[in-house]
């Protein structure tokens, strides 16, 4: 990437960013052409490939700034509370950053059914990357004595995993590819009654203060 995109006001850089998320997130990587990233920029495509050498070194400066989005959103969410806490306030985080980048969890889902072998392997590797941090900076930060006796909090987050990936399968990425927009309201409702199940079935309920029983007169 040319240095002097950097150099861009803020606002210009994310007008940028918004088009290529909104681009690469309505199609495959194969039919989102760079003409068509420039033109939702409202720039020309001389301009667009002299901050981006090509599509590719784009398409995976988006999916560095995912990375370094979702290490920023996460860093909060990490301090204090169970696991459940911690999800709550992630999602709450990561919805703060959809407002500022409306397209970029269609980019994300997008990518994660890519099957281009031109960037397929490196986005699986990226994605890898990332969900293995995620996970050693939860399991690091858990106390057993919040969840039920004997569980295997890895194996926990990871059928939480699989079933996320199912929601989306099922429920999200039909639309997105029919053209819908993504509603992330219903996706936040989604997750968050998730997450109430999951703490119901799998937090510890003899650590939760006791409530006061109220006696008839």
């Amino acid at each position: 990437m040319n240095e002097r995109f950097y150099r861009l006001p803020q606002k210009r850089q994310n007008q940028i960013i918004n088009a290529a998320f909104r681009v690469f997130g309505e199609s495959s990587y194969k039919k989102s052409p760079m003409s068509e990233v420039a033109d939702a920029a409202g720039i020309s495509k001389p301009l667009l490939f002299h901050y981006f050498e090509n599509k590719k070194g784009l398409y995976f400066y988006l999916w560095q700034l995912v990375a370094d989005l979702s290490h920023k959103s996460m860093g909060p969410a990490y301090d204090g509370g169970n696991l459940f806490e911690m999800m709550r306030k992630g999602l709450q985080l990561k919805l703060q950053i959809l407002h500022k980048y409306p397209f970029l969890y269609a980019f994300i889902l997008r990518a994660y059914y890519e099957r281009d072998p031109e960037i397929a392997p490196e986005v699986k590797r990226r994605m890898a990357e990332i969900l293995d941090e995620s996970f050693q900076q939860v399991l690091s930060r858990l106390n057993p004595d919040d969840y039920l006796p004997g569980l295997d909090m890895k194996m926990v987050l990871e059928q939480m995993l699989y079933t996320a990936d199912g929601y989306l399968r099922l429920k999200v990425m039909p639309g997105l590819l029919k053209g819908e927009p993504l509603d992330a309201e219903m996706m936040e409702k989604d997750f968050l009654r998730m997450v109430d199940f999951w703490e119901q079935v799998y937090g510890n309920r003899k650590n939760e203060p006791k409530r006061e029983v109220q006696k008839d007169d």
